[in-house]
């Protein structure tokens, strides 16, 4: 199965009722995360031009599919703690159902309330130039 085809199938299935659906992307520098969701949105067939976050730290787009409105991209790389998060407004976004949560490096704003809906695993396979997705 398609990796895209197999995370579209999960999150019809995990969509949160309650608030916004949140997927971890769980990775290394250079692992993929970013690209999964610049491929996800071509996968769409969404106009959408996905650029990291890392400097900005939160990107939101307009992401209507599957019942979402909004996709909101999270890079919490130079984050230290969930109030960093605080600081730009996530439970704002958290608590709107319509959108679709990204946060790559979710362990570095860990907190008892942040539970991922989806979580996906991304490790570079360095000896074959590769890369792994798991989703869970």
């Amino acid at each position: 199965m398609d990796i895209f085809e197999d995370f579209i199938i999960k999150l019809k299935i995990k969509k949160n009722q309650n608030r916004a659906t949140l997927v971890f992307l769980n990775g290394d520098l250079g692992s993929g995360k970013t690209t999964f969701t610049k491929n996800l949105c071509k996968y769409l067939n969404l106009d959408i031009e996905i650029h990291s976050p890392t400097f900005v730290i939160l990107k939101k787009y307009d992401f209507n599919i599957e019942g979402f409105e909004n996709l909101i991209h999270i890079d919490a790389y130079r984050l230290s703690s969930y109030n960093d998060l605080k600081k730009i407004k996530f439970e704002d976004y958290l608590s709107d159902k319509n959108n679709l949560v990204f946060i790559e490096w979710p362990e570095l704003v860990a907190d008892e309330s942040l539970i991922p809906d989806i979580s996906i695993e991304f490790d570079y396979i360095e000896n074959i130039n590769d890369r792994s997705i798991k989703i869970v």
